[in-house]
């Protein structure tokens, strides 16, 4: 598994990188004129219609998204870290200025 993936997280957000760069591209490519938000929603509107899977509303996504974003419990009752997901929110609004 570790020859494809560096880390056992990589195997759910192995599209992190790409997803970042789609958002930095809709905001940077916009048409003159247009805020960053209104390209943002744009793009999310479209692929809301084409039901993009990089939205992550198939079947199964609840228990993706739960599992993925609250911390397992910790058998020796120290917090354990959320992973990705929480540190690719924090960089986001960084990432798209």
């Amino acid at each position: 598994m570790f020859n494809y993936f560096p880390a056992k997280e990589d195997l759910f957000f192995d599209r992190g990188a790409e997803a970042e760069e789609h958002l930095a591209a809709v905001v940077r490519d916009r048409a003159p004129g247009t805020c960053p938000v209104e390209a943002v929603r744009e793009d999310l509107l479209s692929d809301l219609r084409e039901n993009h899977p990089m939205l992550g509303l198939q079947p199964g996504a609840i228990a993706f998204w739960q599992m993925t974003s609250e911390p397992p419990p910790s058998s020796d009752g120290l917090p354990r870290p959320v992973g990705p997901l929480r540190a690719w929110r924090s960089r986001l609004p960084a990432d798209l200025s």
